[in-house]
């Protein structure tokens, strides 16, 4: 059966959400995915009992010293995944839910030969209901064939932080790889609050120097990426901010400073977002 051969990978959080995370999984493993969650040492004494089917790999290095948590590395969790022999891969967030569909397993072994299938998630109030919204910001679940594992390069991205998830949908597109886009609501998630600190700003600095030395490229079979992004204006918008805050800058001077910064970074991750759906096949699961 095709879901023999599925596995995906996540980091389940410790702490809050336990049973929506719970559910989440619950619905993988009922489609007949395989489970593997990536996590440090003192997170695994806390989860394994909770999260039976569920294969724990303990991870000693993790994003902890940059992000105040131990995050896992998308790096490694790909390095997992290519070792692990499979076919068929997924990375998808921990609070994730997979409605009940008998289609599932086929449909995304049959999307993903040589390709990335990914989606969106709906936000629903619970699990049990399908109504609610499209997320237009982000996605948060990714199949693809282990064929294409070598085109995602090594990276400083985390599982549940930001931009990983705008980031891994555009290396295949850079590539020439096809990139499939799943517009059904086949993922739910139900919203919570989210605060930014530093890490946030660490991976916006991290997800620009990532994309600036592609623009102006053509990728096979893509339009031409950024040919309206100033690349020039972001090391002087960076500069900017970062000197008026280490200089004592008067406050309203820092705040353009910053405010300068944040709506060029807004002005761009609007864009890649058009980009990638413009440059992705659109496609739907009954």
């Amino acid at each position: 059966m095709a879901q023999d051969n599925i596995l995906i990978a996540t980091s389940i959080v410790p702490g809050a959400r336990q049973d929506i995370q719970a559910a989440a999984v619950q619905s993988w493993l009922d489609h007949g995915f395989h489970v593997a969650s990536l996590n440090a040492p003192e997170e695994i004494d806390r989860l394994r009992g909770t999260y039976p089917g569920v294969d724990f790999i303990l991870q000693m290095r993790t994003g902890k010293l940059e992000t105040g948590r131990p995050v896992i590395y998308l790096s490694d969790m790909l390095h997992h995944l290519k070792e692990s022999g499979r076919r068929t891969l997924g990375i998808v967030n921990s609070d994730i839910y997979l409605p009940p569909n008998p289609k599932l397993p086929n449909f995304v072994s049959g999307n993903t030969e040589k390709s990335l299938l990914f989606g969106p998630r709906q936000e629903v109030p619970e699990f049990g209901t399908g109504e609610g919204k499209m997320d237009p910001f982000g996605f948060d679940y990714f199949f693809f064939d282990s064929e294409i594992l070598r085109i995602w390069p090594e990276c400083k991205f985390c599982l549940g932080m930001p931009f990983w998830d705008l980031w891994f949908p555009l290396v295949p597109i850079f590539a020439g790889v096809a990139a499939k886009k799943l517009i059904s609501p086949a993922a739910r998630h139900i919203p919570h609050p989210t605060q930014r600190d530093d890490s946030f700003f660490m991976f916006n600095n991290e997800f620009v120097e990532v994309l600036l030395p592609q623009l102006g490229k053509t990728p096979d079979g893509a339009e031409t990426f950024g040919a309206e992004i100033d690349g020039a204006a972001y090391p002087a918008l960076l500069n900017e901010a970062r000197t008026s805050q280490a200089s004592g800058a008067p406050e309203a001077e820092r705040l353009a400073a910053l405010e300068n910064l944040a709506a060029y970074l807004d002005e761009l991750t609007r864009y890649v977002i058009g980009y990638i759906d413009r440059n992705s096949e659109k496609i739907e699961l009954a």
